[in-house]
């Protein structure tokens, strides 16, 4: 068998070498490449924050540690990529109508006021309903979805909502943040191994910025 290897293009930065019976290629990315490459999963990437608002999230200033969290997540993403900002409690409110829009210099000035507005004023903590809502909007065709969910309190119906977040694993991945003091362990940890995403929980009086960069 002869093989006749044309490159495309002459890279200074890939070798090729053909023996007898074996080839040998071996390439090292430039910076270029690599900003290429991060360009693509930020375009093709849906990041969707979640917020506790529920009554609990008043003790411990749980709910100051769930904003200072979002104006941490919010200043870290990519120019033009899609997000949203959902409350939860009893019920669910998203900032943007549709179920993501993109990230421009006038939408991240509708999010800070919405973080700064932030209240622990919504009852009860419904996550299941939410999470079946953002089911029936998955993510758009070619794209992966990033959720960020801050939470603290206990539910009642754990296995529930993890079956549901399973059925959701190949198109999203759920990253929890337990705050407070004695966040739901099962909720926080089983989320994140339901879709392979990363969990971490916030104590009061600790840096939020330590906790938040660690999953970014």
């Amino acid at each position: 068998i002869l093989l006749d290897i044309e490159l495309a293009s002459n890279h200074s930065n890939t070798i090729v070498a053909v023996e007898p019976g074996a080839v040998m290629t071996s390439f090292i990315p430039t910076k270029e490449d690599c900003q290429h490459a991060m360009n693509n999963v930020e375009t093709t990437n849906e990041f969707i924050f979640v917020i506790d608002c529920s009554g609990s999230m008043h003790d411990q200033n749980k709910i100051g540690l769930g904003r200072e969290a979002m104006l941490l997540f919010i200043k870290s993403l990519p120019l033009d990529c899609q997000f949203n900002i959902i409350q939860f409690g009893s019920n669910h409110e998203a900032l943007f109508d549709e179920v993501t829009d993109i990230y421009n210099e006038k939408n991240v000035h509708k999010v800070e006021r919405l973080i700064n507005q932030l209240r622990a004023d919504l009852g009860g903590t419904e996550l299941l309903e939410l999470l079946k809502w953002l089911e029936k909007h998955p993510p758009r065709k070619g794209r992966t979805r990033q959720i960020f969910l801050l939470a603290d309190g206990e539910i009642s119906n754990v296995n529930e909502v993890l079956d549901l977040c399973r059925s959701m694993a190949t198109s999203t991945r759920i990253f929890s943040f337990g705050l407070g003091h004695s966040p739901s362990r099962s909720l926080v940890k089983g989320l994140t191994r339901a879709t392979n995403g990363r969990f971490v929980f916030i104590p009061p009086n600790s840096s939020v910025e330590i906790h938040v960069g660690e999953q970014l």
